[in-house]
């Protein structure tokens, strides 16, 4: 064999042992990914105190349990009469904690209106890990304690937040409720993992999908949609497809200055408000 011939030789063993090394090293990855998916989704913060510790002198602790049994907690502030109540499901890190000044304003905003904000099993308090069915199941839980305690379906309006927006539309598939608020919601997760890691089979390897844009073609209650042209995390193309996917009556507001859930309180409270107060 020539000079050459034995270069040549080399360097097709060398090219043959990268690839061998590349194709072990994506295995490798994908199997992690798949494994530690939940890990890469959901974020939890699990340390969480009662209401009053952040001001909520007016909520109370509610300790649900789902049809799977799960202890689920959730911050309650009772209506005044029969004005309507939120539902409200928060985004994938932290817990209501985080979100304790949004409930807050949310209620200085209300005029009398009731707030049942959600904490996700595994996240603040609830027990469990969460899941996409774990999290339908808490979120069944909250409308079904509210309508056990004398509420009903249709004066109840549900509010997600980002992850939170995939639960309430599988929620309004599901019950006849006043309306649904999606603040930086998502066309599905499967979507979004799949311009995260397009090197990936995400669509195969996703235990978790939520897939909202076919779910909120068959919701029939009115739609508030909330987005930021800076969101990074969740891009405000989500939010426009859902927009264009949704049923009449719907309205958006796309905010030229906002990134990821970083809105103003006091102006998407007073929008909200203002959209429900509207509904017959």
């Amino acid at each position: 064999m020539s000079n050459f011939s034995k270069v040549i030789s080399n360097i097709m063993d060398s090219i043959i042992e990268i690839s061998k090394g590349l194709v072990i090293g994506y295995i490798i990855l994908a199997i992690g990914m798949y494994v530690f998916q939940r890990s890469l989704l959901y974020h939890p913060a699990k340390e969480m105190g009662a209401p009053k510790n952040y001001g909520m002198y007016e909520t109370e602790l509610v300790k649900l349990t789902t049809q799977d049994n799960n202890e689920t907690h959730a911050w309650f502030t009772k209506p005044q009469g029969k004005k309507p109540i939120m539902v409200y499901l928060h985004g994938n890190a932290g817990n209501l904690a985080d979100r304790a000044q949004k409930l807050k304003t949310f209620l200085k905003n209300t005029n009398g209106y009731g707030q049942m904000a959600v904490s996700w099993r595994g996240y603040g308090g609830s027990q469990g890990d969460p899941t996409e069915e774990g999290l339908y199941n808490d979120a069944r839980a909250a409308i079904k304690y509210l309508i056990d305690n004398g509420y009903k379906a249709d004066n109840i309006f549900m509010y997600g937040e980002s992850l939170g927006t995939g639960v309430v539309i599988q929620m309004a598939t599901e019950y006849d409720m006043k309306a649904i608020i999606l603040e930086a919601p998502y066309t599905s997760v499967a979507a979004r993992a799949a311009e995260l890691y397009p090197y990936m089979p995400t669509g195969l390897m996703l235990k978790d999908k939520l897939v909202s844009i076919d779910k909120i073609k068959s919701v029939k209650v009115p739609v508030l949609i909330f987005h930021g042209y800076l969101d990074k995390v969740m891009p405000i193309h989500h939010g426009r497809m859902m927009l264009e996917a949704a049923n009449e009556p719907k309205e958006a507001r796309f905010f030229e200055n906002v990134a990821h859930t970083d809105f103003n309180f006091d102006e998407i409270s007073q929008i909200t408000y203002e959209f429900i107060d509207k509904i017959d």
